[in-house]
């Protein structure tokens, strides 16, 4: 039976396959970045559910605050949607 640390060392070789890396974040319990193109990277911040606490799980994206300079806001929510849908298939695996 797999541990919850090598679920995650599988899962961020999986991430890794896609070219994400990850990258420390004080505020998040994980923080992935894949670079879209040169000049556009996306942050994404996942914070697992707290229950005794009451709070959910939560993600969040991060974008560098010219990126509609860089890419239309169209192209960027299918970027973030592809991205996410990518990760999902993995963490489902």
């Amino acid at each position: 039976m797999e541990t919850q640390g090598e679920k995650l060392r599988e899962f961020i070789n999986r991430v890794e396959s896609l070219g994400g890396r990850i990258v420390k974040e004080r505020s998040a319990d994980l923080c992935l970045q894949f670079d879209i193109f040169p000049e556009l990277s996306i942050r994404i911040l996942f914070w697992n559910a707290q229950q005794e606490e009451g709070f959910e799980a939560r993600v969040k994206f991060l974008f560098d605050r010219n990126v509609l300079s860089i890419i239309d806001l169209e192209s960027l929510c299918f970027a973030c949607q592809k991205l996410t849908d990518r990760i999902m298939s993995l963490a489902k695996d």
